[in-house]
């Protein structure tokens, strides 16, 4: 008797502390139909693996999108975007603006590609690429110096 109180209070301490780890973060979330449409037009034939409620930015009901290989997503209900990071392969060119793109090519070896993007509340740019670099981009695509 007392193993099987011992372990239900251990169950009710580890579904609490998983509870607290997620933060605002809801998981099993229906995307709105801009949203999807975003994601669906983004990626061919995405996999989700996982939809939740992000609530750490004062701008709205953003929803962070995790697919099945590896790619995630952060879009508001209208599709806006504000990060998109890909495990896989390169971020889709139709959300870098083409000034980035061009930027990228001038100035690094051709192998490399846009791992991630970001982009900021006051709509510059942060971009990953290959080999853990960062580069810092303004809203009309121009470079800026790392912070």
């Amino acid at each position: 008797m007392k193993h099987r109180k011992l372990l239900g209070l251990a169950a009710l301490a580890a579904g609490i502390l998983l509870t607290a780890c997620t933060g605002d973060r809801k998981a099993d979330i229906e995307l709105p139909a801009e949203t999807r449409t975003f994601v669906d037009n983004l990626f061919n034939e995405p996999e989700y693996r996982a939809i939740e409620i992000d609530n750490r930015y004062d701008d709205g009901t953003w929803y962070y999108i995790a697919l099945k290989d590896g790619s995630e997503i952060t879009v508001n209900s209208d599709g806006d975007w504000r990060q998109v990071y890909c495990s896989k392969g390169d971020v889709p060119t139709q959300i870098v603006p083409l000034e980035i793109q061009q930027y990228i090519v001038a100035n690094y070896a051709p192998s490399l590609v846009i791992t991630g993007i970001e982009r900021t509340a006051g709509g510059d740019y942060m971009v990953d690429i290959t080999e853990r670099q960062r580069l810092l981009f303004d809203k009309a695509g121009n470079p800026r110096p790392a912070r």
